[in-house]
């Protein structure tokens, strides 16, 4: 018997028969686990493996998506909304930037994919600060709260995030974002600084100063998604 699942965000098929004789687990190139077990494994012991090990488990998944990019010419990425495709130009440096619909990346040795993934990730840190500093002074003055620090990480799994003493951290991936999405996801950190919870007068203050976020959040987590590749 054939099933899917989700756990977090790491997604899985499971595979369930009398010729499994143990519990297997392997991760696709398309980050999705395929679990096989035997007939006497339940689901909720299935899912609770998968918690146990979670840690371990994104940064398999991780992995393997990076490894399913050839970071070659045509290679494909998110940004601002939108999808660029990788140009390699021989340089003498290690330099990505923005030409139209191109991703560019001036680099001295084009098979070099480490250097190159550095230099894609510089200017999404970059582009992402910037565009997300206008946000967090928008959106501060519109909340009537101070405007707080923020930094730019290199975080895989959380985009955005508060802390108590008031600091917000954001993804260099959510460069990937459009505006609306990107706006969306401003206003929820800073809104924590107003209700430090998911709590109805959170969601409520959300709903008040942009009534399509639930919209705009479902657009984003499918970003998420689709932006794996930037390791």
């Amino acid at each position: 018997m054939k099933s899917t699942g989700k756990v977090g965000t790491i997604r899985y098929t499971l595979l369930i028969s009398r010729a499994n004789r143990r519990i297997t687990i392997r991760v696709g190139s398309d980050g999705i686990l395929a679990i096989r077990a035997p007939r006497r494994v339940s689901r909720r012991v299935i899912e609770e493996l998968i918690t146990e090990h979670k840690e371990h488990l994104l940064n398999r998944i991780d992995e393997e998506v990076r490894d399913a990019h050839t970071y070659e010419d045509g290679d494909r990425f998110p940004y601002a909304g939108g999808m660029v495709a990788l140009q390699l130009r021989t340089g003498n440096d290690y330099r990505a930037y923005i030409e139209d619909d191109l991703l560019v990346v001036s680099a001295r040795n084009i098979q070099d994919k480490g250097r190159i993934l550095h230099a894609i990730k510089t200017l999404y840190r970059a582009e992402a600060r910037r565009r997300i500093g206008h946000l967090v002074e928008q959106w501060s003055r519109t909340l009537g709260v101070s405007a707080p620090s923020f930094t730019i990480r290199d975080s895989k799994k959380r985009w955005g995030s508060c802390s108590k003493e008031g600091r917000l951290n954001f993804s260099l991936r959510s460069q990937a974002l459009g505006e609306k999405e990107l706006s969306y996801l401003v206003l929820h950190e800073v809104a924590h600084l107003v209700h430090f919870n998911h709590s109805k007068e959170f969601k409520a203050l959300l709903q008040t100063h942009m009534s399509d976020y639930k919209i705009r959040q479902k657009r984003m987590y499918a970003m998420q998604r689709a932006s794996q590749l930037i390791h």
